[in-house]
């Protein structure tokens, strides 16, 4: 029996792999696709979502970077299109399946047609925080209409949890938006979703939906973490855009840190626990360890994996026994300079710069002096070389160390791979044609979708085992990691997605596989969640645009095409360095053991090669993808640990079965794609 299960698993591993086969037409059976000719029921048109923001006062920037996050939730569905609210025009509801409102910014006048059309929509409108008493000003009957009345804002640190779902969920103490108090006139015609709970157990409606409105009392993007609020609105964005999704959990695990220093013996041991289990498994892999100052040994030293046959030998056992390998940059350090540590791989970045300050916070600096797309390229390119020298398969999968790189080094990835399996960092700005480097926040995400960068992303929600806290990152255990996949089921299609350092072996694995499979998820290989087209751009080469490509300018080439706040084509450069931001979406991971290295559409276009390079369609004027379809960032603060209003928190789909709604059957290419017959996509 236990071996017909194992060959069950094997048959269940293959199948991921033949998924990427692109010889083999999407969707279609080898042995039957010629011989059966079959009718096939035109695919409905994907979900579009319509995103509107705040964007006056001191802190109006924030209002972009949520609408960022919000587009990005909307990536998993379909199509999104995100704009001020103050470029509000009649019709704009009725043009996408439903919207959202994110009203971050305390008092900004909103637009008389804006008001009118949400108070008549008949299409679904979730609407977050501020402005809904401008609202109920503007609509006479507005307590006889929806059943509820909003009051004055409860007070910061009022409410520590949220209940949704039978779950009690965290809220940041130190948030100070406040949630804003509901009075129920009707409440027989008014849905409580989720309640606020305050001090003293008192309970108050934190989510409400009568007829076509959803209203979330507070802004859930704010300080978010694996266990947090921010689970609920990414579960009731399947009540705006695929209400006919069916209760499903996954979960995936992905070893990390994994380089030419690592021990083959726990390599392997880590995948015979995981075979035995029957659970695939990713591997993020380092090409090359590096030491340039001699910290480990007092010489310098550096050895690629084509110099170290007995890693690459656990890395084929670990492929042949369930696992991914993916591409976890080049040398996950960056040269000679401390990045923020030692310049060891493992230890620092590699994409992005970073320091230690005097309160022992670690802060984002910026790109890297030599940074651009051309650079980032080349690196990956020189690690992708050294993959083949090992003779190991070239990686369809990215992430990007310590979950951090510039918007030039994005682009780079989305060129060379088109799907990364992480969570990112993203600039404010970006919207409106303005990134700033010097202000980022990070976003983690319950389930798969495509970015504002384009990229397909694989997502991990909960973090890792961390033994020892430093750098204000606290330890966390195997039962934390565990208990965040319990909240997480309060996403109907989400997913519990972890990684796990290869130095550990396998023992506190064996504390966090057997109870999320016990909850119900169900272990999956990323290949399993990657959309038709993914890899669309793997291994492209640049071409005659090179020269446009330098540092400073970034994604000045890729278009973001469409309205974009007025801006058709924004200019994504990096602008100056940035200066003190708080860390991270990633925690840094040190090796406990010395010698174990630890137009009008948004349409992401590459112009990075010729005229002959397709565009990776993200969506609509901020538009993301036609797809159907968190350890968390603490707050990317400039010279405070924590920012007063965000912290970002960072960061899966099932094999190949019937398919749920917002499942993607295929991914959609913009009409004016030159390569609109090849649909492929993306990795980690």
């Amino acid at each position: 029996m236990r071996w017909g299960r194992v060959l069950l698993f094997l048959v269940a591993v293959l199948a991921g792999v033949a998924a990427l086969d692109p010889s083999r037409p999407a969707g279609r059976h080898p042995a039957s696709a010629e011989a059966v000719p079959h009718l096939t029921k035109p695919a409905a048109p994907a979900p579009s979502t319509l995103i509107l923001y705040t964007n006056t006062g001191p802190w109006g920037d924030l209002g972009e970077l949520y609408a960022i996050f919000a587009a990005n939730l909307a990536g998993r569905f379909g199509t999104y299109e995100a704009k001020p609210v103050s470029a509000f025009a009649p019709g704009d509801l009725d043009r996408h399946t439903a919207t959202i409102f994110i009203g971050s910014t305390f008092e900004e006048k909103l637009p008389a047609a804006f008001l009118e059309a949400v108070a008549h929509s008949a299409r679904p409108v979730l609407w977050m925080q501020y402005g809904i008493d401008q609202l109920a000003r503007a609509t006479p009957d507005f307590a006889e209409r929806f059943g509820w009345t909003p009051l004055a804002y409860d007070p910061p640190a009022a409410v520590a949890e949220v209940r949704y779902k039978g779950a009690s969920l965290t809220r940041q103490p130190t948030d100070d938006g406040g949630v804003t108090a509901l009075r129920l006139d009707h409440p027989d015609r008014v849905d409580v979703l989720a309640q606020a709970v305050h001090a003293g157990g008192r309970e108050a409606p934190w989510a409400v939906r009568s007829g076509s409105l959803t209203y979330i009392g507070e802004n859930p993007f704010s300080y978010m973490s694996e266990t947090d609020r921010y689970l609920i609105l990414s579960d009731l964005m399947f009540d705006l855009l695929a209400p006919k999704t069916q209760e499903r959990h996954r979960a995936l695990v992905r070893i990390e840190d994994v380089s030419p220093n690592s021990d083959p013996a726990k390599l392997k041991a880590i995948a015979d626990y995981l075979w035995s289990e029957q659970v695939p498994f990713s591997v993020a892999v380092i090409d090359t360890y590096a030491d340039p100052l001699g910290v480990e040994t007092g010489k310098p030293r550096r050895i690629d994996l084509a110099h170290a046959p007995k890693v690459v030998d656990a890395l084929r056992y670990m492929a042949a026994h369930g696992g991914t390998l993916i591409m976890h940059g080049h040398t996950h350090q960056a040269g000679r300079m401390r990045n923020p540590y030692d310049a060891i791989t493992g230890d620092d970045f590699e994409f992005y710069r970073a320091h230690v300050d005097a309160k022992n916070y670690v802060r984002y600096d910026g790109p890297l002096a030599e940074d651009s797309t051309p650079w980032a390229l080349a690196r990956i390119d020189e690690g992708l070389a050294v993959w083949a020298a090992a003779g190991l398969p070239a990686p369809t999968y990215f992430e990007f160390p310590h979950y951090a790189g510039s918007a030039a080094d994005y682009v780079a990835v989305q060129n060379r791979f088109g799907q990364r399996y992480d969570r990112a960092i993203y600039f404010r700005g970006t919207l409106s044609g303005h990134p700033d480097a010097r202000r980022q926040d990070g976003q983690f995400f319950p389930y798969p979708l495509r970015d504002v960068y384009g990229s397909w992303v694989i997502p991990e929600n909960l973090g890792n085992v961390e033994q020892v806290g430093y750098n204000h990152n606290t330890s966390r255990t195997p039962a934390q990691i565990v208990e965040s996949a319990r909240l997480n089921l309060v996403v109907r299609d989400g997913f519990a997605s972890f990684f796990y350092h290869a130095y550990l072996g396998p023992t506190q694995l064996k504390q966090i596989v057997p109870p999320i499979k016990a909850m119900g998820y169900a272990f999956v290989a990323p290949a399993s969640l990657t959309p038709p087209g993914a890899g669309l751009f793997r291994g492209h080469e640049l071409g005659g645009r090179d020269q446009q490509l330098q540092a400073g300018r970034g994604l000045q080439d890729i278009r973001i095409a469409g309205r974009l706040g007025g801006q058709r084509r924004p200019q994504l450069g990096l602008g100056d360095h940035a200066a003190g931001q708080q860390i991270f979406p990633k925690p840094l991971i040190r090796s406990p053991e010395p010698g174990q290295g630890g137009g009008e559409r948004l349409v992401i276009q590459r112009l990075l090669a010729d005229e002959q390079v397709a565009q990776q369609h993200m969506g609509s004027a901020h538009r993301g993808p036609d797809l159907g379809g968190v350890g968390g960032v603490q707050g990317a603060a400039i010279d405070q640990p924590v920012h007063c209003r965000m912290s970002g928190a960072q960061g899966p789909v099932a094999p190949a079965e019937s398919q749920g709604e917002g499942d993607v059957a295929e991914r959609r290419i913009d009409i004016g794609d030159p390569l609109a017959a090849a649909g492929r996509e993306k990795g980690l």
